[in-house]
């Protein structure tokens, strides 16, 4: 990476309870980097950004994600983008394949600077190449440990975390300058298939959580409406040409199945605070006659 002249910065890396050599690798390269290691032992993207995120000491916190190359001047772009927009909360950035041969998936190639105003625009960001002055940071909270790779929803981490960004009113932009090449290695059916499951379980779980609420679901419902709109015209298409919507009824299963997951997980978490809350509750019942 290029560091633009009198800028410190720090490489703060998670490791996620590997069972691997991660370990090894990372204590040989800390005497080459000003390199920062924390070790979140439950598995899941969310406490592993939420690690991440405690642990960075600067200003602006950059994420990128283990499968991902950053541009020579990936750093020193950002940098300038926040240093000559005060205003700037989130930025997001462009991400190219690094190797032809993976299927053209969880990347963002336009070329195009967008500011990102509503909840559409959401699908322009993605968590591997994204930054956060620290203000921003501080106003949207922890990412949800409900969310994202190692729980059932599998992923949406990401975009929870910048709808609840435009929620607070904060500046989302994109700018196609900020790069860094994605090296997934998804090349089959089996992986694209895994993948399409794995954002339409998500996209459910999103659904659900924030659909009932009056204000903040207003624009996820939206979302929510276009998509089965969109998933409706499919379904009478296939119908026209006398096909079973095959792929479209596995999309609204996969919805459901994130649903079902959301609403099990609220419920589950209701149950758990009211348990504590009785337990709070005994407590100072048996404390009270002392008094």
């Amino acid at each position: 990476l290029a560091i633009p002249p009198g800028v410190r910065w720090e490489a703060v890396v998670v490791d996620n309870a590997s069972s691997d050599d991660t370990a090894r690798v990372l204590a040989e390269r800390a005497a080459l980097l000003p390199l920062r290691v924390v070790r979140e032992p439950t598995r899941g993207l969310s406490r592993a950004r939420n690690a991440g995120l405690a642990a960075a000491g600067g200003a602006l916190v950059l994420c990128t994600d283990d499968d991902c190359l950053c541009d020579t001047r990936w750093l020193w772009t950002i940098w300038e983008e926040f240093r000559n927009r005060p205003d700037l909360d989130v930025l997001g950035g462009r991400v190219e394949l690094f190797d032809a041969r993976d299927r053209p998936t969880t990347i963002r190639t336009s070329r195009d600077r967008a500011r990102i105003d509503d909840p559409y625009g959401l699908s322009m960001l993605i968590g591997c190449n994204v930054s956060f002055r620290r203000r921003a940071i501080e106003t949207i909270g922890a990412f949800d440990v409900a969310l994202g790779g190692g729980t059932p929803a599998r992923a949406g981490e990401d975009t929870d975390y910048f709808y609840r960004a435009l929620q607070a009113g904060l500046t989302v932009e994109y700018s196609p300058d900020v790069l860094v090449y994605h090296n997934h290695g998804r090349r089959t059916d089996r992986d694209a298939r895994a993948l399409t499951r794995a954002y339409s379980v998500a996209r459910g779980a999103l659904f659900c959580k924030y659909i009932p609420r009056r204000v903040q679901g207003k624009g996820m419902r939206a979302r929510a409406y276009a998509d089965l709109a969109f998933h409706a015209k499919l379904v009478v298409s296939d119908l026209k040409a006398r096909r079973l919507p095959r792929s479209t009824l596995q999309h609204y299963r996969y919805l459901a199945e994130g649903a079902f997951y959301w609403m099990r997980h609220r419920i589950r978490e209701l149950v758990r605070r009211e348990r504590d809350a009785s337990r709070v509750g005994v407590k100072v019942s048996h404390r009270e006659p002392a008094r």
